[in-house]
């Protein structure tokens, strides 16, 4: 039923931002633990460079959202050194590319081919596609 008075949409400024901040509403996450796995590429594309290749700071971007404990490592020694740590814990794991197992197919037939087939009998697109 329509309701006029209520309001789907609405602007968010900056008394909503402080309002969802959960330090605010006395929440405190405190075994919160978020690793990034970032090897600064999107593998399954072609490779491109991800904003990180380009400095991006994920960590600094944690940090301003009030993740005192945000921390980029790029071996197992300074990922122990931050895993401990009683509060909040935002990790950016500088990692290498490893080789992909197989890449997507980039024939367009095929791939129209694969949809067409999937939307009919979705069992036998997988089947075909190997998967």
């Amino acid at each position: 039923m329509f309701q006029p008075a209520l309001s789907l949409l609405r602007r968010a400024g900056r008394d909503d931002v402080e309002a969802s901040n959960p330090k605010r509403q006395g929440i405190h996450l405190a075994n919160l633990v978020v690793v990034v796995m970032d090897n600064q590429e999107y593998a399954t594309t072609g490779g491109q460079p991800t904003p990180t290749a380009h400095g991006a700071d994920l960590e600094g971007a944690a940090r301003a959202m009030g993740i005192a404990a945000a921390a980029t490592v790029r071996g197992e020694a300074e990922l122990r050194g931050v895993i401990g740590r009683p509060d909040q814990v935002f990790i950016v794991a500088k990692v290498k590319e490893s080789a992909p197992t197989a890449k997507p197919p980039l024939d367009c037939v095929f791939i129209k081919q694969r949809f067409m087939s999937a939307i009919r009998s979705p069992q036998s697109a997988i089947e075909g596609a190997g998967l």
